[in-house]
């Protein structure tokens, strides 16, 4: 069986005195396959100015209250998890639904609560930004909950437990920090790959609904020779 353990992170520059965002989960490829997976857990943690009241230690932030008030008016599934501090910066984490979109139309989506993992058999991974998510977000910041332009950074981790190299191609991102675009990979079993999406891929999938990371060539071309 292969998995992907996938870390997606979306770095935004949004809110609270410039804080940021950052998305993960992990989710095996049979996931993926599976018509009846509809979505896999994930966590979503923001970055706030402090965990506690500076006053009483046993008090919430400000920030943290702003936090847990806005992220499930952006995300409706994200539910708060814990505040925690860590290399000098402290984050508030939330647990999230990450849907899977199977179907390969970038006018429609899974669900619009988030932002969708898309995968299809010639394109094992992608991602999805339903314009739902661009509006409340949008919202947010006009009702002065955001702060700042909006910049999305999201980093995925990909480990090859197939038992067997797995090959791929990689599109407009980064793989273990160097550029790559159009890059045949082959991913020996239980390594791990990690891709950065570069600012364009995330533009298309804004602009367009959908971005495409990775693709089986390989079976793509198997399929144009029908």
């Amino acid at each position: 069986m292969r998995v992907f353990k996938m870390t997606a992170i979306a770095a935004a520059a949004v809110a609270l005195a410039g804080c940021k965002t950052e998305f993960s989960t992990q989710v095996a490829l049979s996931e993926l396959q599976d018509p009846d997976v509809a979505s896999v857990p994930g966590k979503v943690r923001l970055e706030v100015l402090t965990c506690e009241d500076y006053e009483d230690s046993r008090k919430p932030s400000d920030s943290l209250v702003e936090a847990q008030e806005m992220m499930p008016r952006i995300f409706p599934t994200a539910s708060f998890s814990e505040c925690y501090s860590q290399s000098m910066d402290s984050w508030a984490e939330f647990d999230i639904a990450l849907p899977i979109d199977r179907d390969g139309d970038a006018e429609t989506f899974a669900s619009e609560d988030a932002f969708n993992i898309t995968t299809s058999e010639n394109l094992p991974l992608g991602v999805a930004v339903p314009p739902a998510v661009l509006n409340r977000l949008e919202q947010a910041q006009q009702a002065n909950m955001m702060m700042g332009e909006l910049e999305y950074a999201i980093t995925v981790d990909v480990v090859n437990d197939t038992g067997e190299p797995f090959a791929v191609t990689a599109l407009s991102t980064w793989v273990n920090g160097e550029p790559a675009t159009l890059q045949p990979l082959e991913v020996p079993d239980s390594e791990t790959i990690s891709l950065r999406f570069s600012d364009v891929l995330i533009e298309r999938a804004i602009t367009t609904g959908e971005a495409t990371v990775l693709v089986d060539l390989a079976y793509l071309g198997e399929q144009l020779r029908k």
